[in-house]
This record gives C-alpha cells, structure tokens and sequence, in this order.
C-alpha cells in the first residue's frame, strides 16, 4: 500500500497540471467569493436594521434565515481556508510542490465545491422584499400644539419605554410644566409606530375609582354588554385582565393624584415579560412611589431662551413688530412665568394683540406681583400633597351658601387653597352620606362655619362630629368661625344652639347619646382658636381668614402669607350670587376655578358673569393669571 500513493500522488499531480489549477489559486478564488457574499449580506443586514429601527418593521423569515446562513458558511470557509493556508506551507524542499499531494488535491477539492456553494447563496439573497410592517397599535391620536423644550424628557420617556424595566414609569412635577403635554407627544409620535397591541389612555383626576377606570378600558378593548353589564368590579377585573394579559401594552394615566390599585383596575403587572407598560403624571412624586413606579423622572420647567421663544410666539409677530418696546417688555413678560409652559401659553395668548406699551407695563406689574407670590408658596398650597383637599368647609346652607360661606371659599380658591365647597344634592337622608365622610378624612384640614341655624342642621353636626374624630386618630388642623354667634353661646349651648339641641332631644328620644356626642363636639370646637367676625367688615374678615389659613395650613411666615393675599380693592368689589338653579355659585368678575374638574362642588364659576368692562388689558390678564397661577 506504501508503494501505491506515490503513483496516486503523481497521477493527481498530473491531474491538476492539466487543469492549470492548484490549491492557492483555489483558495484565493474561494476568498473573494466569500468577500463578495459578506459584502452582500452586510448591505442586506444594513438595510434591515434601518428598517427596524427606524421604520418599526421586521424582517422576513427568508431574510432572516438567509443571514443566519452567511454566518454560518463565513466559519466553514475560514477552517478551510485555515486549513489550506496550512498546507501550502508544507512544501518539498527547494520546490513548490506540496509534501502531501492527497491531502492538499482533498482540501482543494472541499474549497472547489464551497466555492459554487458560497455562489449560490449569494444568488438566493436577490431579495424583493426584506422587511415587512408589524402590526401597530390602535393609538388614538390626540390633539397636541407644537412642543418647546420637552426634548430632552421626551427623549428619556422614550428611552425608558424600549428598554426591558422599568415597567411603571412616572412623570411628576408642579400643574403646569407640561406633563400631559410631554405624554401626548409620546402618544401621537413614539407608540404609534412601534410594536404595542394596545395603548390606552385613561384620565385619572379625582376622585380616582376603579370603576372609572375600568369603563375607559372596556371601551377601548370592545368588551361586549354580555361580559359587562352587571357585573362587579372584581368581575370586571377579570375580564379586563384576560384580554391585557395576552398582549403587549401600554397603559397611560394622566392626572393621577393618588394611589390607584392596578390589581383592583384588571391590569397585569408590566414587567420584563410581558414587555408591557404604565406611564403615570401626578404632581406627586409620593404618588409616583404609591404607584411602585421603577423610573420616576422629574419633569423641569423651561430653559430661559426656550421659554422666551414660547412666549414670543404665542404674542405673534404682529404685536410684536407694532411698537420698539414690544420685544423686550415681552421678554420680561416671559421671564416673569418662571419657565412654566402653561403661564408662558396662557399668558402669551392674551397679550396677542396689545399694541402699546401701555398695555403691557401693568399686565407686567402685575405678572411681578403673582410670581413673587408663586416663588413664596411654591412649597405651600402649590406643591403636592398627600391630601385629596387643603380645608373641608363645613357650614349651613341656609345661612351662608350664597354669602359668607361663597365668598370664603373664593378667597381661599384665589389663593390656591383646594377647598371642598359641599354641594347640597349629594346631602341623603339622615346620615353624612359616603362621599362626605371621604371628603373630610382627605381633607388636611377643616374650618367650621358656626352660624346662627348651625346647630339646628344634624348634618352638620355629624360632620363636626367626625371632623373632630379625624382631629384625633389623623392630626386633621380644626378652624372655628363664629360668624355672627357669641363663641360662649356655642360652648355652653345657649341661644340658637341651645334651641336646637331641645329640638333634637326631642325628636331623637330613642337616640338621645347622639344629640350628647352632638353637644360634647360644640362645645369642644368652641374651645378651639378660630375667628370671630364681630366688628370687622367682611372683606376685612376674609383676608384675615385667608392669611391665617396660610400661615396654620401651609406653614407659610406671615410675610410670605400676606404677600400672597396682597389687598386688592377689586377683590373686595366681587359679588358672589347665586346660579340659576339655586345650586351653582357664580362670581361676577371672577374667573379661575379650574375647568379641569379638580374642584367638583362649584360648577361654572365666573364662566358667564366675567367683567367686561375693562379697556386696558390689565384685568383679563389678571382674570387670566388667577385661573393660571391657582391651577399650578
């Protein structure tokens, strides 16, 4: 056998020579194959990564297992070409020939056929099509003005959506910075062109219920009356977390201001997973906590320059090109918003249209005036809390409604005070009905308006009763009014309040512990340090009530208190007048109660009664900047 492969290397030698081949130039030519073929499949890769990164698209199967293909055939053709580098160094010496003529006729033979190999799969990636659209999410589009400044955050929410964690996302910062805003354009421009099945926004605000929550999302997911229609909220829960559960998601809640239990709602935890999400605004940032948000991102207010611009193009270049001093009044104008994309909008809208220096020098005072009150309380009534209201007003309706009680609450409103002002239809039977007691155990504080017909109320003796339990087991802050009642007739029950409680002992025989907690409680808030209204005027009155609340409430030095609640004599010229129905407290010349619903019992307020009378710009824009500053 030893002397038979000489004659085989010799007859294959002879072979080759008659071809013109050998194994170099097998393997040079396999290489610039292979080079051609990873030439190619780059361009495809290229192409396909663009598209889906860019594009939201993805790759077909063909695609993707021709790619796969070309990886694997690059690492056959690198041993062979290995191999073969190799064995052209083992030659005869003094010769070109190789000391093994099988062996190399073997590896040049392998090369030979990956050559045609290497050729076909090249051919076979003349593709047509490379990519093809994914399925998007049914996203409603929402309506959204041109954006200033929120690239960057907008860039971070985007970020934080690819990645795989976090799965709750929250956005918190101060009314007016932009968060719904910044979730808009998230909305309209990012999960619109990428892989999500469903993408539901729902509108939290207050108060925050489940059942609420779940009617938006049934809507959204078309679940049918036969899956709904009474059953309970648990019920729902589940039906709502069978349909999420088996797709990708993105729930947005805008305006949440308190803990909402997703369990309870029907919505799966996002995680790494199910690559789902929650992205949540507040004000908060304990709420974004509450909520177990994996990534809370503060949102800031605008730069100074891009806050100018926002304001430059509100105004218009119309106002702004009708006087030299425009430009840099308005410049002023738009440092004094403190970088906040509501005043900026607002503010701006209003003084399109001003044409004269005139008209701008007092909108500019007094812009000066209420962001020096904004700087002063920015951690006072304008922050976040945990509280659902700043003060519960407690008062007779009969008495006060339409006067004292309405122009209090005005005041206290003006000033930024979330006041919960009782809306006599909610008032049922005997008892304080559910919504009162939740009311006044979120409140952070109570005032109690003590007059002549308190007493004679057992609703408002039930609320006192429990304001003053929350006073105990919660800290609750309780202010007594004595609006035109001697505080001694209150704590001895003497005068109406006696009456009243004869009345009621007579009437509640069969109860009579009641009517004895009902006298233990007034004269308990009678011992309280409040107000007394005897020999001061009412717009006198008020303002000391107000400051005072500043002061005990927020905390707030009396300097800053009475900086805030600066007197202005056209405060002390509004009326408050009852609506139409006798249920709607309206303000002649007021406007600013938010039109977002934070604020539910007083409907409407100043919307038909504002003051038109005014030439000079100056008291819309102060209107304007009351309903600005006290929805920050």
């Amino acid at each position: 056998m030893d002397c038979i492969n000489p004659i085989l290397d010799v007859a294959i030698t002879a072979t080759r020579a008659a071809h013109g081949t050998g194994l170099p130039e097998t393997l040079e030519y396999l290489r610039d194959a292979m080079v051609i073929l990873k030439h190619k499949a780059n361009d495809v890769k290229a192409a396909v990564d663009y598209a889906e990164e860019n594009r939201k698209m993805r790759r077909t199967h063909e695609v993707s297992n021709w790619l796969l293909s070309v990886e694997v055939l690059e690492k056959e053709v690198m041993e062979i070409l290995q191999k073969g580098d190799r064995e052209i160094q083992q030659k005869c010496l003094g010769t070109r020939f190789p000391k093994n003529y099988r062996s190399s006729y073997k590896i040049e033979k392998i090369a030979s056929e990956t050559i045609g190999v290497v050729t076909e799969l090249r051919h076979r990636g003349d593709f047509s099509i490379v990519v093809i659209r994914l399925p998007r999410a049914d996203v409603d589009e929402r309506p959204m003005e041109k954006t200033v400044g929120l690239d960057r955050m907008y860039a971070e929410v985007c970020r934080c959506i690819q990645d795989e964690e976090p799965g709750i996302i929250g956005l918190y910062g101060m009314g007016g910075t932009g968060k719904t805003t910044l979730m808009t354009k998230v909305n309209n421009e990012f999960l619109c062109i990428h892989d999500f099945e469903v993408v539901i926004w729902v509108v939290v605000s207050r108060p925050a219920t489940v059942g609420k929550v779940q009617e938006v999302i049934r809507n959204k997911l078309d679940i049918p009356d036969d899956r709904w229609g009474n059953r309970t909220e648990d019920e729902k829960a589940v039906e709502i977390f069978k349909i999420l559960k088996a797709k990708r998601f993105v729930m947005l809640l805008d305006d949440v201001w308190e803990r909402l239990d997703l369990k309870k709602v029907g919505i799966p935890s996002p995680n790494s997973q199910n690559r789902s999400k929650v992205i949540l605004t507040t004000r908060s940032r304990d709420v974004c906590r509450d909520m177990e948000a994996q990534q809370i991102l503060e949102m800031e207010r605008l730069t100074q320059d891009d806050a100018i611009n926002l304001f430059m193009e509100k105004v218009g270049k119309t106002t702004l090109n009708s006087h030299p001093d425009i430009p840099q009044l308005a410049e002023i104008a738009a440092k004094e918003c403190q970088g906040l994309p509501l005043a900026l909008v607002t503010i701006g809208r209003a003084m399109a249209g001003k044409n004269s220096p005139q008209e701008w020098e007092p909108a500019i005072r007094m812009l000066k005036t209420y962001s020096s009150k904004f700087s002063a309380s920015t951690a006072a009534p304008f922050a976040s809390s945990q509280w659902s209201y700043d003060v519960f007003l407690s008062f007779r309706g009969e008495d006060t409604r339409f006067t004292f009680a309405a122009h209090l609450y005005v005041a206290l409103h003006r000033r930024g005070v979330n006041t919960f002002f009782d809306d006599h239809k909610i008032r049922r039977g005997e008892s304080i009905s559910p919504t009162l007691v939740k009311a006044i155990e979120g409140s952070r504080s109570s005032i109690i308006l003590l007059s002549q017909n308190y007493a004679g109320s057992s609703w408002c003796l039930e609320e006192l009763v429990k304001i003053l339990e929350c006073r105990k087991t919660m800290g609750q802050l309780v202010l007594p009014i004595f609006y035109n009642v001697d505080p001694s007739d209150v704590r001895r029950h003497k005068g109406s309040f006696g009456e009243a409680l004869v009345k009621h002992e007579n009437t509640l025989k069969h109860d009579i512990d009641k009517v004895k907690n009902w006298r233990e409680a007034l004269s308990e808030v009678a011992n309280l340090a409040g107000w007394n209204s005897q020999n001061k005027s009412e717009p006198t009155f008020l303002k000391e009530i107000v400051i005072d609340v500043l002061k005990r409430v927020f905390g707030l030095s009396a300097g800053d208190a009475k900086a805030i609640v600066k007197e202005d004599s056209r405060i002390q010229n509004k009326e408050v007048v009852p609506g139409p129905h006798s249920t709607t407290v309206h303000i002649a010349g007021q406007s600013g109660i938010s039109a977002r619903g934070r604020r539910p019992p007083i409907e409407n307020v100043g919307e038909e009664l504002i003051d038109s009378d005014s030439d000079s710009g100056y008291d819309d824009v102060e209107s304007i900047l009351t309903k600005v500053w006290t929805n920050l």
